[in-house]
């Protein structure tokens, strides 16, 4: 982007990258967006949408912890990063460890359910699959 300070121009691309499948391209571009603008939600739901997409499941967990603690969650980042911690609860691989990704995906259900997403019923059972793993 020629015009690096515009943040505008970032977001665009964003969008446009993360519609193409291109997670890997966004995610970088994001990473140093993000240094310019580290209070931007925007970039940092975006940032989320592109690390999740890509297999950068911690950075992308951590920037939906710190949305959530803002109150800047939105639908589609909560139901990816519960999607995420679903998937390792099924393949049996946390993304740190089984109980701090049981913790994180009870505050993120609860999130998601003080949003009324439209898929709180499927976000219910990952929940309960994942709190009967022990």
């Amino acid at each position: 982007i020629r015009e690096g300070d515009t943040l505008a121009l970032h977001e665009l691309l964003a969008d446009a990258l993360l519609r193409q499948s291109r997670g890997d391209l966004a995610f970088r571009m994001l990473e140093g967006a993000r240094t310019r603008w580290p209070d931007n939600q925007g970039l940092k739901r975006r940032f989320v949408v592109a690390a999740l997409l890509t297999g950068e499941y911690a950075g992308g967990l951590r920037a939906v912890d710190e949305l959530v603690a803002q109150r800047a969650e939105d639908e589609p980042s909560l139901a990816l990063a519960l999607l995420t911690l679903h998937e390792a609860f099924t393949n049996g691989r946390p993304v740190e460890t089984v109980d701090e990704d049981r913790a994180r995906m009870l505050r993120l259900a609860e999130a998601y359910r003080a949003r009324g997403g439209p898929s709180l019923a499927l976000v219910d059972t990952w929940v309960a699959a994942a709190s009967a793993k022990r």
